[in-house]
């Protein structure tokens, strides 16, 4: 079998909004672990808000070029492209990311 690869790239360059973040509020039976996450009530909110930055935009449309160039060797045997998968993180800046990548491969 031709072989596999695996890249693993974290998302561009985000904006925290931090003045956000100090609105979180960890709901009774929450432990402190879960404070600004998942679990939190406000976390939807704050996820929603924390999209990439231009520069992280402009990374993730770098990374994208750069992937594509890496798999084009690997690309040349018909029909390998299907084999390509994105798997990706339910954060809004991860999925921007993963959009902006896709958007580079062939």
């Amino acid at each position: 079998p031709p072989p596999r690869h695996i890249i693993l790239v974290r998302h561009g360059q985000y904006d925290e909004q931090r003045p956000l973040s100090r609105a979180l509020s960890r709901p009774a039976g929450v432990p402190d672990r879960d404070f600004g996450m998942p679990l939190d009530e406000a976390f939807p909110r704050l996820d929603a808000e924390q999209t990439l930055t231009p520069l992280g935009r402009q990374q993730a449309t770098a990374t994208g070029r750069r992937i594509a160039e890496m798999l084009r060797g690997a690309l040349q045997e018909e029909g390998r492209e299907a084999h390509v998968r994105l798997h990706v993180s339910t954060l809004t800046r991860a999925k921007e990311t993963a959009d902006l990548i896709a958007a580079e491969l062939p």
